[in-house]
């Protein structure tokens, strides 16, 4: 359970996370020494949802090599600058059809094979209900995961094609994203 605590606080802190979620940024840059307060962090909807406290939130963030937690506890920042990635776009695809009981994770899980996954962008409709819009992106860690995840797509959707079917769940395109997290994580 720590794990996922500590997986989700790092995420928030990463690269690709921080380049799209303007909230968190801007806090990071009202402190000189980019310090953010853990409480903060402990109201964010995820993490109430995991029903972690702010003390239990702190234990967490100590076992992270990309975190660092002030003496008191109190507040975290990255132990590296933060740095905005300059190559997003050619680290993302575009997904289509994705089943509308997706989550991040199991998008996720579908692209990691490919590898790494830096980021998951599932838009939703802004509505009581706020379903997913059926699209989504994903962007990798690295350009040659995105090769690899199309190749992959084309090979399954040409099968499909050969049975008569359509392209079932997500199909990757090479289109890339436009910088809109539509609610991701």
């Amino acid at each position: 359970f720590r794990e996922k605590v500590l997986k989700q606080v790092e995420f928030y802190f990463s690269n690709s996370s921080l380049s799209k979620d303007r909230f968190l940024l801007s806090k990071i840059k009202e402190s000189e020494e980019r310090w953010v307060d853990v409480g903060l962090i402990a109201d964010f909807n995820v993490i109430k949802k995991l029903g972690v406290r702010k003390d239990l939130l702190s234990l967490a963030i100590r076992r992270s090599a990309v975190l660092e937690l002030s003496e008191d506890g109190e507040r975290v920042r990255r132990r590296e600058p933060f740095a905005p990635p300059t190559d997003t776009d050619e680290r993302t695809v575009y997904v289509e059809n994705v089943p509308l009981d997706s989550t991040h994770e199991t998008v996720r899980a579908l692209f990691e094979p490919f590898g790494a996954v830096a980021y998951v962008s599932l838009p939703r409709f802004k509505t009581k209900k706020r379903s997913l819009k059926g699209f989504g992106f994903v962007e990798f860690a690295a350009v040659e995961s995105v090769g690899k995840a199309v190749a992959a797509f084309a090979v399954q959707a040409a099968a499909e094609a050969d049975d008569g079917a359509g392209v079932a769940g997500a199909g990757a395109g090479a289109g890339a994203g436009n910088g809109d997290d539509g609610g991701g994580e």
